[in-house]
């Protein structure tokens, strides 16, 4: 499967870096980070190709029990062939995952993920499946990467 993943948030002066890649990492754990300016601002950025990546938080959301809010955050923002998800930087600095609407709904700026990628409906329907009473509904049981 042909995925291209991005993770970036906006670093302060003040802010640790270690701590502020360990945040990411916690939620995507892309190998290395760089320092970008986007939008004028510093951010930390990250990118990959590898899709294994995304199983950091295929567990995260299971383990807290977010499916739903997972997958109505991702079919909000998912727009063609690309869903840009946001999660709060406090919450992912001790391993949770809080999605947020926008990047200014996080006091210390959110973390984003923007994942791209040509069968992204099937790459959803396993990250953050449909639920029925509390619990999920497999599609599939497993999703294989390099299948087309």
């Amino acid at each position: 499967m042909s995925v291209e993943i991005e993770i970036y948030c906006p670093f302060f002066e003040t802010e640790d870096r270690e701590k502020v890649e360990q945040a990411m990492r916690n939620v995507i754990p892309v190998p290395t980070y760089s320092i970008k300016e986007m939008v004028g601002r510093r951010h930390l950025y990250g990118r990959t190709s590898e899709p294994k990546v995304l199983e950091v938080l295929y567990r995260r959301v299971r383990e807290q029990r977010i499916l739903d809010a997972g997958r109505k955050t991702m079919r909000q923002q998912t727009k063609g062939n690309v869903v840009r998800i946001s999660v709060h930087k406090q919450a992912a600095t001790v391993g949770k995952i809080s999605f947020c609407l926008h990047e200014g709904e996080s006091p210390l700026g959110a973390i984003t993920i923007r994942i791209t990628s040509p069968q992204l409906e099937r790459l959803i329907n396993w990250l953050v499946p449909y639920t029925h009473e509390g619990k999920e509904v497999k599609l599939s049981n497993s999703f294989v990467w390099g299948e087309q």
